[in-house]
């Protein structure tokens, strides 16, 4: 496809201008799209959208004192309150959505007059909490995942503020990321150290009763155990595979006896894990995982920076790739949608959109990236790129003059926050 002709397919258009972001959270949760902004000024700026209907934007001040700066936000999975910790260690709860639609009916687990406020009840000293995420068990118990600095992870409850448990990494915890299987059977966290290492802890087992951590709940027993060790080992041997396959790519095959201590290695790893904290995933030389949500199923990816090559596995039963993908090189980024790939490159300026379909490949051999791939491609300029979101569109499109609800031509939306502006890419026929 030619740049003249994707320009009149793709574009770019600002839905916030003039402000300096310095964190961003986004949720969906049926019509509902509501993206929380936090400015330079500890400002929370929300963008809330239903449906069809015009979008609205609400700021609400945040507290002056330097203890209270925010350090990292989450939405709950119902996209209705959103999870703020402070320097000082203590978790608020923003009602979000009541802010934005008087009109919703909402649980009241919390306040919908005021913050909700939790405050610090854990001994950890002089460190700052980087990343929160918003962790609803399957029995629907609340509970928030904190990371910090020196690599701890704490367990806080959301129904009365109690300190539940800690794991922790060797290194600073730059992201945390909950995972979880297509059968809802299995939820994982998915750890991102500041070194680009990765790490991944079993929270939740629904069939065996397991639960991070076990002494908050029935104590764990030796089939309980030997099932979780099994669930576990799963997930190791599909690692394992997917590093041989890797290796194989590049041609630097191992010998057996080398995959036999390495595989006997994984799983005394994943026995002690089970009692004592994270499991490292195997560093697989600039090789990063990430889960995704795309074609209605929960997936993972494995991007290979050497050779650019991204392979996509479904969260739960194989190990094998079900795609292979060549992407362009210096990406740094990948978001999967049903048809198209969206990259960022490595220097956080560049948005690339790239077809699912042209650019698939095989894991063996060196090919290159197929450029009539490469769909369209936009420039940031200065700015950075924070993150990138798939946004669903709910807005009925005009035919002769009416509304048409089919979607079947439509393509998907995506929504880019820099450090000065919020910017939404959309497709249209």
């Amino acid at each position: 496809m030619s740049s003249k002709a994707a320009e009149n397919i793709f574009g770019l258009i600002p839905l916030i201008q003039n402000i300096n972001i310095k964190l961003c959270a986004r949720c969906e949760n049926g019509v509902k799209q509501i993206l929380a902004l936090i400015t330079s000024d500890e400002d929370v700026v929300l963008h809330y959208t239903y449906g069809e209907l015009s979008p609205v934007i609400k700021r609400v001040p945040w507290f002056t004192d330097g203890q209270k700066q925010i350090q990292a936000i989450c939405f709950d999975p119902s996209a209705t309150w959103l999870l703020v910790v402070t320097v000082d260690c203590s978790l608020y709860i923003i009602p979000a959505l009541s802010l934005v639609d008087k009109r919703q009916k909402i649980d009241c687990k919390w306040s919908l007059n005021d913050v909700t406020h939790f405050p610090k009840q854990f001994q950890l000293s002089d460190e700052k909490p980087t990343t929160i995420v918003w962790w609803q068990t399957l029995d629907c118990n609340q509970n928030a995942l904190v990371g910090f600095e020196n690599g701890t992870i704490i367990l806080i409850s959301l129904t009365d503020g109690r300190y539940l448990g800690s794991c922790s990494i060797t290194e600073a915890v730059k992201k945390l990321c909950l995972c979880q299987d297509n059968s809802l059977e299995t939820v994982s966290l998915l750890i991102n150290g500041t070194s680009g290492q990765q790490w991944r802890f079993v929270l939740e087992h629904h069939s065996t009763g397991y639960i991070w951590p076990p002494d908050t709940n029935t104590q764990v027993d030796e089939s309980t155990r030997s099932r979780l060790y099994n669930l576990k080992q799963l997930g190791v041997d599909k690692l394992a595979s997917l590093k041989q396959r890797l290796s194989e790519a590049r041609g630097n095959r191992r010998d057996s006896q080398t995959s036999d201590t390495a595989s006997e290695s994984s799983h005394s790893e994943s026995i002690h894990s089970i009692q004592s904290g994270p499991e490292l995933l195997p560093h697989l030389c600039d090789t990063y995982f990430a889960a995704q949500y795309a074609r209605g199923r929960y997936l993972f990816t494995a991007f290979y920076k050497p050779t650019s090559l991204l392979t996509v596995h479904a969260a739960d039963v194989e190990s094998a790739p079900l795609y292979v993908h060549k992407l362009p090189k210096n990406t740094a980024v990948v978001l999967l949608t049903d048809r198209l790939i969206y990259t960022v490159n490595e220097d956080y300026n560049v948005v690339s959109i790239i077809s699912s379909q042209l650019s698939e490949t095989r894991l063996e051999g060196d090919a290159e990236f197929n450029s009539d791939s490469l769909i369209a491609q936009f420039s940031i300029g200065k700015e950075t790129i924070q993150q990138v979101f798939k946004l669903v569109d709910l807005t009925p499109r005009r035919k002769n003059g009416e509304y048409n609800n089919d979607k079947f031509f439509e393509l998907p939306k995506t929504l880019f926050t820099c450090k000065s502006f919020c910017t939404l890419h959309y497709g249209r026929e």
